[in-house]
C-alpha cells in the first residue's frame, strides 16, 4: 500500500477437537493409579495436547521423586479413534525403579560457615528416604539465612542409580556484609533522654548470626 503499511491475514483451520476418552496408568505399585491422577491436566472428557500429556508425565514422575524413588519414568501411548478422530486412549506406563535414601553429605564453600549452620537448614539427613520436596525446601532455608550469594544443592549418585544418592550443599559465602548498625533514641518521665545502639554481623564466627547491643542512657539512669 502507498502508506507503507502491511496488512497480514491468517486463516486457521482448527479441525476437530480431540478428547480423552479413556485415561489408564500402569505399572504402578509403590503410589497407588488414584493418588497419581490427582492433579493430572488429561482426563476422560477432558480436551487431549501434546503439553498436557508432557506436563501430566512430568507430574507423575516429580510424584515419585517425592516418595523415594528419583529414577522413576513414564512412557505414553496414544490411541486415536479412526472414525471419528474426536477422541483418545490415554496409556501410561510407568518404570518406579529402585527405592533410594540420601547417603553421606559434603559441602564446598563454606570457609567461614560452620557445618552445623548448614545442617541445621536441611530438612533430611543420612539414611533418609528420598525426597525431593526436602532438597527444594532445603535450598530455600540455606538461601533464607542471608548470608550466602549462592546456594545449590547437587546429588552425587543419580547416574550410576545408586540405592543411596550422595547430597554435595555448595555454598559462596557473603564476603560484602559489614553488618548493620540500628541507633534508637527515646524518652521517658525520670529519664529525659534514652537510646540504644546495636551492631549486627549476619555470620560472626560463621555461625550464622549474632549482634551486639550497647546500651545509652541519659540524666536520670
Amino acid at each position: 500500500a502507498k502508506s507503507g503499511k502491511l496488512y497480514v491475514r491468517f486463516t486457521i483451520v482448527e479441525g476437530p477437537q480431540v478428547k480423552v476418552e479413556r485415561l489408564e496408568i500402569d505399572g504402578a505399585r509403590a503410589i497407588s493409579g488414584a493418588t497419581l491422577r490427582k492433579g493430572l491436566e488429561l482426563r476422560p472428557g477432558r480436551p487431549f495436547t501434546p503439553a498436557g500429556l508432557a506436563a501430566d508425565k512430568v507430574r507423575i514422575v516429580r510424584t515419585y521423586a517425592g516418595a523415594g524413588h528419583p529414577y522413576a519414568t513414564v512412557r505414553s501411548l496414544e490411541s486415536f479413534d479412526e472414525d471419528t478422530g474426536t477422541k483418545v486412549d490415554v496409556q501410561l506406563t510407568v518404570d518406579e525403579g529402585k527405592r533410594v535414601r540420601f547417603g553421606p553429605v559434603f559441602m564446598r564453600g563454606n570457609f567461614l560457615t560452620r557445618p552445623f549452620v548448614i545442617n541445621n537448614a536441611l530438612t533430611f539427613k543420612s539414611g533418609d528416604r528420598f525426597d525431593i520436596r526436602k532438597l527444594e525446601q532445603s535450598e530455600k532455608n540455606l538461601r533464607g539465612l542471608g548470608i550466602f550469594n549462592s546456594v545449590r544443592i547437587q546429588l552425587l549418585d543419580v547416574k550410576s542409580r545408586a540405592d543411596t544418592v550422595s547430597v554435595l550443599v555448595r555454598v559462596e559465602e557473603r564476603y560484602d556484609d559489614y553488618g548493620t548498625i540500628g541507633l534508637g533514641v527515646g524518652g521517658s518521665t525520670d529519664n529525659l533522654v534514652f537510646g540504644s545502639l546495636s551492631y549486627a554481623w549476619r555470620n560472626v564466627a560463621g555461625i550464622g548470626l549474632s549482634q551486639l547491643d550497647i546500651g545509652m542512657a541519659g540524666p536520670g539512669a
